[in-house]
């Protein structure tokens, strides 16, 4: 059986049907479900639409077509724990020797991968709070917030601020590796000793902290939506972004110099 995919015009139907297609999975619009049921093509929506009540890319409502008599078959696209679950079993059964969970005994995980050099330890402790700070901004709170601030209440106005939100994703990945490409030179001389490389996370973090604090604190006192609260966000962000960017560059760095030769992918690996 042949199946279409995000038709949204009836053009792109007509040329479906012509084409033998009997099922159109995730008509983006009213205008292209409409057109499948006027050619005799079973309309499929995802659940996630339906248990959201919307798209979260600004299409078509499963809702609204439900209610218009546009809809025959909702469906769960994939299972993504169903795949995870694949690889994590696929890892445990052929992992060659030395690997976690197929080690030596005397290889235990606190012997043979936790390094046994501090410093590696607590580099690799303030790698989970720089990315998880990170991830916080920019995996949950800027998508929640620009979808609850730029959509105008219509499909168009959703679909429109989908790309917004990914263009400034993308905007903000682009110029997060042109930052780290100028990292040397933001950060001195190349003769430096460790130790003042050492003290370079230091200085940089500590301009990192007060950043999403200050941000969070705009956000629970302004209490709603706003222009200037956007604006402060995007720039906020932007300069939590460029801090990031050069800590994040300094600890790549750090952990090649404070790794063992003789177990450095381990040491890379743990971090």
């Amino acid at each position: 059986m042949l199946a279409s995919h995000d038709d949204t015009t009836e053009e792109h139907v007509q040329t479906s049907a012509l084409r033998g297609v009997k099922v159109a999975k995730f008509p983006t619009t009213v205008e292209a479900a409409a057109a499948c049921r006027k050619h005799g093509i079973s309309i499929m929506i995802g659940a996630p639409n339906l248990i959201h009540g919307g798209s979260h890319s600004g299409n078509v409502s499963a809702l609204e077509l439900a209610e218009l008599d546009l809809l025959d078959v909702v469906s769960s696209d994939y299972v993504p724990a169903a795949l995870l679950s694949i690889v994590l079993i696929s890892v445990v059964l052929f992992l060659p020797a030395g690997l976690p969970g197929r080690m030596k005994s005397e290889e235990s995980w606190a012997a043979g991968w936790r390094s046994k050099d501090i410093r590696v330890n607590r580099l690799s402790l303030a790698r989970t709070f720089l990315f998880g700070a990170r991830d916080v901004w920019f995996v949950v709170g800027i998508p929640v917030y620009f979808q609850a601030v730029l959509p105008d209440g219509t499909a168009e106005g959703r679909r429109k601020a989908f790309f917004l939100v990914g263009g400034f994703m993308a905007f903000w990945i682009i110029a997060y590796g042109i930052v780290q490409g100028f990292a040397p030179r933001l950060l001195g001389r190349r003769d430096q000793s460790e130790a003042e490389i050492i003290q370079k996370p230091v200085w940089w973090s500590g301009h990192l902290v007060p950043v999403p604090f200050a941000l969070a604190m705009a956000a629970w006192t302004t209490g709603e939506t706003s222009f200037w609260l956007t604006v402060l966000l995007i720039a906020g962000l932007l300069m939590f972004g460029f801090i990031f960017a050069v800590n994040s560059s300094v600890h790549s760095y750090l952990i090649f110099a404070f790794g063992s030769a003789d177990r450095i992918t381990r040491d890379v690996g743990f971090y």
